[in-house]
């Protein structure tokens, strides 16, 4: 699951250039038959390694600093993503694992985050609550 995520990362932080091809050159074909994002359970909680991989290897090629919002940015999105996409009993881990990556941002940080996203007001109240820590608040919102 989400495999790509950090494949992308990596290219995208160590290419000295990007091309542009106007020709069509891939399909990708969405909401497909046995298609992985199609998941609902635990091994959507994979996202969170792949942030762990992530920030290492923004550590790894020092751009952590420099690409900290755009993580930032990126990690919201998924745990939104993925608490759509989890049975009940898996959403406690998914407040615990959210809870735990966005302790790396300072308070700040994680409002510009929320505000550069321009949530709807239910997914602000989602991740505030993560980030306030009221489990229950989260829970209310599903």
């Amino acid at each position: 699951m989400f495999e790509d995520n950090p494949f992308h990362w990596e290219t995208t932080i160590r290419a000295r250039s990007f091309g542009v091809f106007r020709e069509v050159t891939h399909i990708h074909r969405m909401g497909r038959f046995g298609q992985t994002v199609s998941n609902v359970g635990a091994s959507n909680l994979r996202i969170f390694e792949h942030f762990d991989i992530i920030r290492g290897m923004l550590s790894k090629f020092d751009q952590k600093n420099g690409r900290e919002k755009q993580l930032l940015r990126w990690l919201l999105k998924h745990i939104l993503w993925v608490s759509e996409r989890v049975t009940p009993p898996i959403l406690n881990s998914v407040f615990e694992e959210s809870r735990q990556r966005l302790s790396n941002f300072n308070n700040d940080a994680f409002w510009q985050g929320v505000s550069d996203l321009g949530l709807s007001a239910r997914d602000m109240r989602r991740v505030a609550a993560i980030h306030s820590n009221l489990r229950f608040d989260f829970f209310r919102e599903f």
